[in-house]
């Protein structure tokens, strides 16, 4: 197998995992889940991720963290990032960049910096929400804004439940 090929089938086995703890605890409350990934060895990021599902927002009493819809601006100097996505360099020269998220805001990705993924038109149109293609090692390294929006989450669910929770290091560190 070569070394695309393999990259490629951890990305899809994670955007699996992710799916398949989602379907899982699609119907608990975000304490369930928290509870069920506490110290479970088994889990790691793809399954931390499904704390951040908007749906929680309401339950945990706390406003939207995940910021505007849109990134401010974008840079025409800034490089096509396709080759983080599909492996390639971009063939397309210059181009109008955009700046869109790598995980998804309609999934619980933050508009921040680290969650930022610069495309041309053509690789942008192209990528959609499709998280199977998400560079998911990267984000376990490169995942500011996941502690930023999950630390808001815990604090809101400590502060309702009346017990001290803690950032799921762990499985934060864990692909």
């Amino acid at each position: 197998m070569s070394e695309t090929d393999e990259l490629l089938s951890k990305r899809i086995d994670s955007a699996r995992r992710y799916f398949d703890f989602l379907a899982k605890t699609k119907e608990k409350t975000w304490i369930e889940i928290y509870e069920l990934l506490d110290g479970n060895e088994g889990f790691g990021f793809p399954e931390t991720l499904v704390l951040l599902e908007p749906r929680h927002y309401e339950e945990l009493r706390l406003p939207d963290p995940r910021g505007p819809r849109s990134f401010a601006g974008t840079t025409v100097y800034s490089k096509c990032r396709s080759k983080d996505i599909w492996g390639y360099e971009c063939p397309f020269g210059k181009q109008n960049i955009h700046v869109d998220h790598l995980f998804p805001q309609s999934r619980g990705g933050m508009t921040h910096q680290t969650n930022a993924l610069y495309l041309c038109d053509v690789h942008n149109s192209a990528k959609f929400t499709d998280i199977h293609l998400i560079p998911w090692e990267k984000m376990v390294i490169d995942s500011e804004w996941v502690t930023l929006i999950l630390g808001k989450l815990i604090d809101a669910a400590s502060r309702i439940h009346k017990e001290k929770l803690y950032m799921p290091l762990k499985q934060l560190t864990k692909l």
